[in-house]
Formats: C-alpha cells, sequence, structure tokens
C-alpha cells in the first residue's frame, strides 16, 4: 500500500498528507504499547515492524516534500533518536541479542580468545569498562556496548577495528543458533541505521554491517537484499568524489581534494563533458537534493544555503554540453519554496535534548563554488556520537 503511494507521483498532496497522518496514528499507537513493556522477550518481531513502519512513514514525508510546494507544514519526519525512550528500547534488544551470542561464541571456543577455560558468561560481562561503554536502558535493565578497548583486552590476535572482531566472532562459531541471533542484531541495528539521518549514522556500526555482510554468506542479506548504499555521509561524499576522479581521469591527490576541488578541475579542464561524467554529476546533485530534503525539519540552522552553492557550482560543467538546458536543470534541481519554511518551524521545536542541539553541525571547509583558489564557504557535515 505504501510503496505504491510513495512511487506515483499522481497521488496529490491532499491525498498524501491524509496517508501520512494515518501511518503517523498508528506509529503513535504502536510505539505508546511497545514503551510498556516490562521486558523485552517476546517483542522482537514487534520491534522490527516498528522500524520498518517508521521507515515507510518517512518515505511518504519525503515524497510529499520533494513533489509539492504546498502547506505541508503539519507533517515531519520520525527519527528515533529523537524519541529517546524507544530508542534506547530498541537498543537494548539489538545488544542484547549481540552480547549474548558473542559472549557465548567467546565461551565456547575460549582457546581462540583471552579468557580463561570455563569463564563463566557473567564474568566475561563484567570485563567490560561500563564507565566508559556506552549503555542502553529497557525499563530498569541495562545491556552495555563494548567499547574497542575492551574487545582488545577479550582477543588474543592483534585488532586494527571493531570489523574485525564482528568477522574473528562469525569465523570462530559453528553454532548456527547463535549466529542466527548475531544475524538479528545486525539486522535490528541495520534498520536503526537506516531510520538515521546519514550524517549522524554510527560509522563503526556501519562499518560492521557492511563488512560481516560481505565476508559470510549467511549473513548476505542482514541489508534485506537492499542494493543502495549504506553508508554516512562522508562515506558518500568520499565515493562521489573517487568516482569523478576516475571517470574524469584527473591526476590529483584524492586525498587532499575533496569533491568541490575535483568539479572545479573539472570545468577548468574539460570544455565539454563526456556523457559519464555527466552522469554522475547529475547523480550527485539528485542525492544532495534528496538528502537536503530528509534534514527537513530537523536541522536547526539554515537549510539550503550550501546546497544552492554545490548547484550552482556542478551547473557549470554541465552547461559546457549544448544539449543541456539551463532552465531544466534548474526546474530540476532547485528546491521548493516551502522547504525552508517547513525546516525552520519544526526545527523551532526540537527540545534541548534533542541530539540535533546537543551535538550541533560541526563545520569543516570546503572551497567555494566560485574558481579562485583560497575563496572559501563552510559546508556542513553533521555528525554525532553517542
Amino acid at each position: 500500500m505504501n510503496e505504491k503511494i510513495i512511487h506515483d507521483s499522481r497521488y496529490t498532496s491532499y491525498e498524501l498528507i491524509n496517508k501520512i497522518d494515518e501511518v503517523h496514528n498508528e506509529i503513535n499507537e504502536k510505539v505508546k504499547v511497545f514503551n510498556k513493556y516490562i521486558s523485552p522477550e517476546g517483542h522482537y518481531e514487534e520491534a522490527d515492524h516498528i522500524i520498518e513502519l517508521i521507515d515507510n512513514y518517512n518515505e511518504l514525508v519525503a515524497t510529499e516534500l520533494r513533489l509539492h510546494d504546498t502547506n505541508n507544514n503539519d507533517i515531519n519526519y520520525i527519527y528515533l533518536s529523537n524519541d529517546m525512550e524507544t530508542f534506547e528500547r530498541l537498543n537494548y534488544m539489538r545488544k542484547k541479542l549481540f552480547n549474548k551470542s558473542a559472549f557465548q561464541i567467546m565461551k565456547d571456543n575460549s582457546n581462540e580468545f583471552n579468557i580463561k577455560d570455563n569463564e563463566n558468561l557473567e564474568n566475561l560481562e563484567n570485563r567490560i569498562d561500563k564507565d566508559r561503554a556506552k549503555h542502553y536502558r529497557f525499563n530498569d535493565k541495562f545491556e552495555y556496548e563494548p567499547s574497542f578497548d575492551d574487545y582488545k583486552v577479550l582477543m588474543k590476535d592483534n585488532i586494527n577495528s571493531n570489523e574485525v572482531v564482528l568477522k574473528k566472532l562469525v569465523d570462530t562459531s559453528k553454532n548456527n543458533k547463535l549466529l542466527l541471533k548475531m544475524k538479528d542484531s545486525f539486522k535490528l541495528g541495520y534498520k536503526l541505521m537506516l531510520n538515521e539521518l546519514s550524517n549522524y549514522r554510527d560509522q563503526f556500526m556501519v562499518d560492521g554491517i557492511n563488512g560481516v555482510s560481505q565476508h559470510k554468506k549467511m549473513f548476505n542479506n542482514v541489508k534485506n537484499n537492499n542494493l543502495r548504499y549504506f553508508e554516512t555521509q562522508e562515506q558518500t561524499e568520499n565515493r562521489f568524489k573517487n568516482d569523478l576522479i576516475s571517470e574524469a581521469k584527473l591526476n590529483i591527490n584524492i586525498n587532499s581534494n575533496n569533491l568541490d576541488d575535483v568539479i572545479i578541475t573539472i570545468n577548468r579542464d574539460y570544455n565539454n563533458i563526456s556523457i559519464n561524467i555527466e552522469n554522475q554529476l547529475v547523480n550527485i546533485c539528485i542525492n544532495k537534493k534528496n538528502e537536503l530534503v530528509r534534514y527537513s525539519g530537523n536541522t536547526p540552522s539554515e537549510l539550503s544555503n550550501d546546497y544552492n552553492s554545490f548547484t550552482s557550482l556542478s551547473e557549470k560543467p554541465l552547461m559546457k554540453n549544448s544539449n543541456n538546458n539551463k532552465e531544466e536543470y534548474n526546474k530540476r534541481f532547485n528546491l521548493n519554496k516551502n522547504l525552508e519554511n517547513h525546516n525552520s518551524i519544526h526545527a523551532s521545536k526540537l527540545s534541548s535534548s534533542n541530539p540535533h542541539i546537543k551535538k550541533p553541525p560541526k563545520f569543516i571547509v570546503h572551497k567555494n563554488s566560485g574558481t579562485k583558489p583560497g575563496s572559501e564557504i563552510k559546508r556542513r557535515y553533521y555528525h554525532r556520537y553517542y
């Protein structure tokens, strides 16, 4: 039902907003019931369904904001990290599944890890530095997320990332029941990260899920066979940059140049760009527009300045192709006028405990959309560490 509406632009704003209100009410009722549970046992499928329902709802909101430049200020996204009670409960369930499996794998294969023979599970869990570890609450129960330093103590081998730890655990165990529980934890983590704005995604979790899903056949469908890239925004930007450098065959330092530098170089060095470079630039602009629509209502600052600067920069090489029309370009990539208004109305309602307020945007410097070296603007990257 939702899929049909999400992908069919013939639906009017009125029809979409009615559907959004309907799904929003359903989510509210389900979340109220979920947050009253004393224990997570028996409610894992329900948790999974709530996240999927919220993701479908967010797709409807994004479609409305993207397609219709109307007064849609009564709707907004649902991001679980803005609802700490639900966020804590879902992450408690994710970590409970993972920790129970991981510590049992270590216990069953003590010769592969830095633990004593027959060390009980309680002792293993107590080796987590709980003063430093992230923790999640479900009612009066807590579940701790081991830090990288905790894993280093528990591993015999030298490790350099959490991803290596995950691969070691899934390679060591021959117990499919434990591996399936760990897989359920990864699937829940994947859905939680998809719900999060890309600039706020936990990179350790993103890298771990991507790594283990490619490493072992049993975990291939952790991402529900979703072919979309699963990345933080910084990783997406780096991928776009590297692909452009490769396609344009630019002889520049990948590490010391950002995406803006690459586009400026293409504009300077090419009188006419290839269709492949053009397609990549267009895809980057589409991605950035879609991401910006996703941030509306959750960004306590100007929403569109950096985007407008970037599209202005990308327009220069694209307009070198005589077949391209500036009016069509603007029509395709200009933001709906009401989007800035939608963002300011809802962002002003964010509580002081909201992560977007508690951890405001960190700024890094990108080159200006002009071709003069040294001319700079601040481009936003959003990161949250929790």
